[in-house]
Parts: C-alpha cells; structure tokens; sequence
C-alpha cells in the first residue's frame, strides 16, 4: 500500500526549495541595484565586525582551550563556506603549477595564524590589533 504522506512531504519540500529560489533571486537582485561602491562599504564593515567578534572570542577562549585546537575549529568552520565553490569543481580549485610553493605558503600560513592568534591571548588585545594591522608595512 503506498504511502500518501510521503507524496504530501515531498510537495512541501519542493514548495519550500521553489519559494527559498524566489527569495533568493529576489535578494540577489536588489543586491545587484545597489551602487557598487555601497556594497563594498557593506562588505568591509562586515568583515570588520565578523574580525571584531573573531578576536574577542579568541582573547576570552584563548585562556581555556589550546590556540592550535581554536586554529582548527577556525579554519573548518571556514572550510564550510569555500565548500560549495570547491565542490562544484575540485580540480581546478586546487590546480597549481607550482604545488611546493603552495604547500610552503599554507605552511607559512598556518604559522602565522598560530602566531597571531598567541599574540591576540597573551598580549592586551589593542597592542596585539595594532601589530597586526602593521603587517602591510613588512609585506
């Protein structure tokens, strides 16, 4: 005997999906009639919050859990928004000619985070922001 909920579910699920698209293509368009110099100053004050609360939480957790295990839940929880661009074509996302200097500069990076990320719990946060934001002079 079939199931009529599972049609009834199935219904909903669409409708929903199809009502989500909407919404989405709706936002995405008045996103796009914003001026682009608008949007980019949204998009820096943005990260500056997201960076803001970033920090706060590394200096508060930073006294009762390691630096290398924050480092980690940091990068996955980024890995979760780069997914869906890396999953459409994971080829060509980690296609390089020059696989060593990737790895030296991942390498490289991993250290520096790590680093940064010691300096933001032992060092009072407004010194270890204002090195921080000192990195363009060196590089």
């Amino acid at each position: 005997m079939p199931d009529h909920r599972q049609g009834a579910v199935s219904g909903l699920w669409s409708r929903g999906r199809r009502q989500a698209a909407e919404r989405s293509s709706l936002l995405r368009g008045r996103w796009d009639d914003i001026p682009a110099n608008v949007r980019g100053i949204v998009w820096i004050l943005l990260s500056g919050i997201f960076f803001t609360v970033m920090s706060a939480l590394i200096k508060v957790l930073g006294t009762r859990i390691p630096i290398l295990e924050i480092l980690f839940v940091r990068q996955a929880v980024l890995s979760l928004f780069v997914a869906p661009t890396v999953l459409r074509s994971p080829i060509r996302a980690f296609r390089t000619p020059y696989p060593g200097l990737h790895a030296l500069r991942v390498t490289l990076s991993v250290i520096a985070m790590g680093a940064g990320f010691a300096a933001i719990v032992h060092m009072p946060l407004a010194d270890a922001v204002a090195i921080g934001f000192s990195k363009s002079f060196f590089v």
